[in-house]
């Protein structure tokens, strides 16, 4: 049906919808004078629809209102269904009232056994299974936090090293040893001195605003040389550094953990508020005399806190870093929690690290338990006596951890820093599954008798309502021929148009297996695909829902294959093709961002090609299920904003980080990996695990076209594909319309014609 015609039909529709009888007959009457085909559709629809399942049209942009109104419709019951579901209800109740009370009450009490030991039986299985998965969550967790974290601490040792073997810094550390080992030497010859100065004015980027770094150099003597600043310069290192400095005189390259700032100088009182973490190496001379230590200061709290905190397990879920004192060298996760609890040291509040002590209360604070005893005098938890006794391990029968609250952890004791790793989570949230299992066969126990009556009569009703989109697969105008697909939400299948006979996909949600939710998100798939228009997006045809609570609509039928079946077939695209399907996703990309909507889950399965119109290679960006508007709507908030949708390889990392996160170059992040896939034939990352694969993500350096490729890739798509992937939202491209420029001047210069479209297609074929 053309769009003309269409929308004729769409507001004859509208226009006939409220009226009686036989006003409605007269207007049809005068309306579709002469054109019988008109009035047969029109009366086709009227006959299978109901006003009460349109779509809202507050929700649904003025251009695509009408034709929505006519085809969002609720089609009425087959009255062929009516007559064999009646007959199976009945095969179901009459043996049942057959049998007599006694033979029945026997059954209900063998049943109520038999489930109570089946009930037994899977709630041991599924504690057993539940156990071996979090103890693999956890120390996958943590092995990935610890190799986050020695990464980070390989970088901070290699910067250290590089400075403190810089020639003008060896020089003028050896020019103030000079200074401050002359006899009567006092500290203002090292403030006065032109080596301090030129010093200061080298290192001036370690410690500039930008940075949020700080130095010192420390002579063999433990006195400081030079430092950013300037109130210690010439003051002796505190009995606190002294092993740190003959570690680093031996030839070590030494990571402090995290300590009050001015622990480690004479008479200045430490500043528990702001916790600074060092990093130091040798400083030699040319002879390989080792002068002193290079020492960088960097903020706690950054990066060694955020590593730790990047990923947590559950709502309980936390990990931290711990020392041999049995402080808590680095920020928890409930910080209201340890208030409230009374955890922290006096006189200390904001961070907690170094405030809480990872010991044993012996009762759960957090449930209202205060302890008799000091806190001094309480044993280190279970976990931490282990770890700082050099054994890692894993607890998955629970302990009590600082606050009181049985949690199951795993551990690792890293001795060349002096601390240790944990990641834990409290038992009544990892084990909350097992309660849903109790809860699920102690009702089924208590409903059993009243239940048995009616067990046989819902399974015929749901083989029935079954049978309605199987074999017999009539849904109103649509006759169902065959299942083309299975979605998360839905079936899919191919389906032909009563009176326009034109081959169409109909997608299908059974209300009765389906929640509320997933209904409105059906719903809102079928709403936000129908605001677009390009040519290069799925175009829905028709929307309803029997009453049988069947829903469905009626799409486009595309015959094809998706991106990662074309590549699985024959490997990686020339250029010009990649490029002439790239164009066509981004237009598709640009009116969907246009309109506010975010789609969230792009990736090659998502990507149909075609051969559409007697023109080839043609692009089809499908499954806007998990799509979300940028602009507030209602139907925006059908989806959790804070769950994580979408395929690993293809989340941006931002979105790892945050899901609720509704930035255009989140899917801009998504075109840039199926860009790689394309050029190259295979995934940007690989990991066994979708813990690796989001580690890759967040931390992986993408390997650029010009290295994975097998052909040589243009230098400007190469750089296109590297800005996509950028980690930082900001060093992306703002919007598609920019990639767009790039891709249409790169066609010019690696054209891909009809063609060599149909070139490919008959060689595929």
């Amino acid at each position: 049906m053309d769009p003309k015609r269409h929308r004729q039909v769409g507001e004859l529709f509208d226009a006939v919808l409220d009226l009686e009888e036989e006003k409605r007959l007269e207007y049809l009457d005068s309306a579709c004078r002469g054109d019988p085909e008109l009035r047969a559709e029109v009366e086709s629809l009227l006959s299978h629809h109901h006003e009460r399942t349109l779509i809202p049209q507050a929700a649904i942009p003025t251009q695509a209102a009408v034709s929505l109104k006519t085809l969002a419709a609720r089609p009425g019951r087959n009255p062929r269904k009516v007559g064999p579901w009646r007959r199976w209800w009945l095969l179901g109740a009459r043996p049942m009232a057959s049998i007599g009370p006694r033979p029945i009450l026997l059954f209900v009490i063998g049943l109520t056994v038999s489930l109570a030991l089946i009930g037994w039986w899977v709630h041991r299985g599924i504690e057993r299974s539940l156990r071996q998965d979090l103890a693999t969550q956890l120390q996958t967790l943590l092995r990935v936090d610890v190799a986050a974290l020695e990464n980070w601490i390989a970088f901070e040792d290699a910067r250290v090293e590089r400075w403190a073997q810089n020639e003008d810094v060896r020089r003028l550390t050896a020019q103030l040893v000079q200074i401050s080992e002359q006899p009567g030497a006092a500290r203002d010859d090292l403030l006065n001195s032109p080596s301090l100065a030129e010093l200061i004015r080298l290192l001036e980027p370690l410690y500039s605003q930008q940075t949020n770094l700080g130095f010192s150099i420390i002579s063999r003597a433990g006195k400081s040389l030079a430092d950013d600043n300037l109130d210690t310069v010439g003051e002796a290192l505190s009995p606190a550094g002294g092993p740190y400095l003959r570690r680093i005189l031996l030839g070590e390259t030494v990571l402090v953990k995290p300590s009050p700032q001015g622990k480690y100088a004479v008479g200045i009182e430490p500043d528990y508020k702001n916790l600074l973490m060092f990093s130091a190496a040798p400083i030699t001379n040319d002879k390989g005399d080792r002068l002193g230590a290079m020492v960088l200061k960097f903020p706690a709290n950054e990066k060694f806190t955020q590593i730790l905190s990047m990923a947590q397990l559950g709502k309980t879920g936390e990990t931290y870093a711990f020392d041999s004192q049995g402080d808590i060298v680095s920020d928890l996760r409930d910080t209201h929690a340890v208030q409230a609890a009374g955890l922290l040291r006096s006189g200390r509040s904001g961070h907690t690290a170094l405030s809480v002590q990872v010991r044993d209360p012996g009762g759960d604070l957090t449930a209202g338990y205060r302890a008799d005893s000091p806190r001094s005098s309480w044993p280190l938890t279970r976990m931490a006596a282990l770890a700082t006794a050099g054994h890692d391990g894993c607890d998955m029968t629970g302990y009590r951890n600082y606050l009181g609250v049985r949690v199951l952890g795993a551990w690792r004791w890293l001795p060349e820093y002096d601390f240790g790793v944990t990641t834990e989570m409290a038992v009544q949230d990892a084990y909350a599954p097992l309660r849903y299992v109790r809860w699920a066969f102690g009702g089924l126990l208590g409903l059993l008798v009243l239940l048995t009556g009616t067990v046989l009569a819902t399974s015929f009703a749901y083989l029935s309502l079954q049978g309605q989109v199987g074999e017999s697969s009539q849904l109103g105008e649509y006759t169902l021929k065959e299942l083309i697909g299975q979605g998360g939400m839905g079936k899919v299948y191919k389906a032909r148009h009563a009176l326009l006979r034109r081959p169409t996909a109909v997608k299908i949600l059974d209300g009765v297996e389906a929640d509320r939710e997933t209904v409105l998100r059906f719903e809102r798939e079928v709403q936000l695909t129908s605001q677009l228009s390009h040519p290069n997006t799925i175009q829905i045809y028709d929307y309803g829902r029997t009453r049988e609570d069947i829903f469905y609509y009626a799409m486009e039928y595309l015959p094809g294959l998706n991106l990662g079946e074309l590549v699985a077939a024959g490997g990686a695209l020339p250029v010009g093709r990649a490029i002439y399907l790239l164009r066509q996703v981004c237009g598709s990309l640009a009116e969907a961002h246009g309109c506010g909507l975010i789609h969230r889950d792009i990736k090659p399965a998502n990507i149909m090609l075609c051969d559409r119109g007697g023109r080839f290679d043609v692009i089809k960006v499908l499954d806007f299920g998990l799509a979300r508007s940028r602009l507030g709507e209602p139907s925006a908030q059908i989806t959790d904003p804070h769950s994580l949708g979408g395929t690993p390889l293809y989340i941006a990392p931002e979105r790892i980080r945050d899901p609720s996160i509704l930035d255009p170059r989140s899917d801009i992040y998504a075109l840039g990996a199926v860009a790689f896939f394309l050029l190259t034939g295979r995934q940007l990352f690989a990991g066994k695990t979708t813990a690796d694969l989001f580690y890759q993500v967040m931390n992986g350096v993408p390997e650029r076209l010009t290295s994975a490729a097998a052909k040589e890739m243009p230098p400007e798509l190469d750089e296109l594909v590297a800005a996509c992937l950028a980690k930082d939202p900001t060093d992306r491209p703002e919007r598609m319309a920019v990639i767009l420029d790039t891709l249409d001047r790169l066609a010019a210069a690696f054209p891909w014609s009809q063609q060599d479209a149909r070139r490919s297609w008959q060689a595929a074929m």
